[in-house]
């Protein structure tokens, strides 16, 4: 499109240099200007596909961000059920012992004749 803009203002160029009038004039000013509208219309396609790749960019990048936060996210759970259960089996082994001394310690105030029968 641009080509063919340019082309017909170097025909109109021409044209006006063989018979200058406020006709050819106004057909060179009019090339011109098509000519910056083609080029601006370039310009405009060419940040639209570059907007485009970049938004693909971020897309991409965030779906990888998203999978990494899933995958921690899944390890950070892992991590805090084996601390629980670590914790609760700590917690039952302590109250096992507790258990023991109780029950040693009430066996040994118990009357002989009680703990007979």
């Amino acid at each position: 499109a641009e080509g063919e803009a340019q082309q017909l203002l170097e025909e109109a160029k021409a044209q006006h240099e063989a018979d200058p009038s406020d006709l050819t004039e106004a057909l060179v000013k009019d090339g011109e200007a098509r000519v910056v509208r083609v080029r601006a219309a370039s310009q405009i396609r060419i940040r639209q596909k570059e907007k485009e790749v970049e938004m693909a960019v971020l897309t991409l990048k965030m779906s990888e961000d998203e999978l990494m936060l899933k995958e921690e996210q899944a390890t950070l759970q892992k991590k805090m059920e084996k601390t629980a259960k670590d914790e609760q089996e700590a917690l039952a082994a302590k109250l096992r012992a507790m258990s023991e001394t109780v029950e040693t310690t009430a066996r040994g105030r118990c009357r002989t004749d009680v703990l007979a029968t």
